[in-house]
């Protein structure tokens, strides 16, 4: 009789939303939260829980974005201990520019953001989103947004690796 592993999977931890080249290999994973109200300590918490689940050493970026903040990792880069973002930016303008009719104190519930959030990476993957506005501006000054030119965005890649694709 096989003996079944007690052993926790690393691998059962997994982003919102994946993002991949147009070989297939992995440029971000992105994390969609929007707890109230989401913080810089906060954020650096989720992040070292990603750190520790191993999912940052999958890919070179590393995002988390909430309705009010996002903040983008390179995570080779944030190996101290502070590990501090690449970049910390505003996400009030990108969720008014899908949802213009959205009051200011209106929460997204999950699904919601997580569709707002992926057509907006889809946007600036195929370039049809202006650089010149934040958050944009400081994704492209990172590198982030030539690093996903051209790229697919794809939803739920935590099931994906839970079946271990990545």
């Amino acid at each position: 009789m096989a003996q079944q592993s007690t052993t926790a999977h690393p691998m059962l931890y997994g982003p919102d939303i994946a993002i991949r080249g147009v070989s297939g290999d992995l440029i971000a994973f992105v994390e969609v939260k929007n707890p109230r109200p989401m913080s810089r300590g906060l954020a650096l918490s989720l992040y070292r829980d990603a750190v520790d689940h191993g999912v940052t050493t999958y890919a070179p970026y590393f995002l988390l974005v909430s309705q009010r903040l996002g903040f983008l990792w390179k995570p080779e880069e944030a190996r101290n201990e502070a590990m501090a973002p690449l970049v910390e930016f505003p996400m009030a303008g990108v969720v008014a520019r899908y949802l213009p009719e959205l009051a200011e104190d209106d929460r997204l519930r999950g699904r919601e953001l997580d569709l707002i959030v992926s057509q907006w990476l889809f946007s600036l993957a195929i370039g049809s989103q202006s650089f010149s506005e934040e958050p944009e501006k400081s994704l492209a000054t990172s590198g982030f947004l030539a690093a996903i030119d051209g790229a697919l965005v794809t939803i739920e890649a935590a099931n994906n690796l839970r079946a271990g694709v990545f």
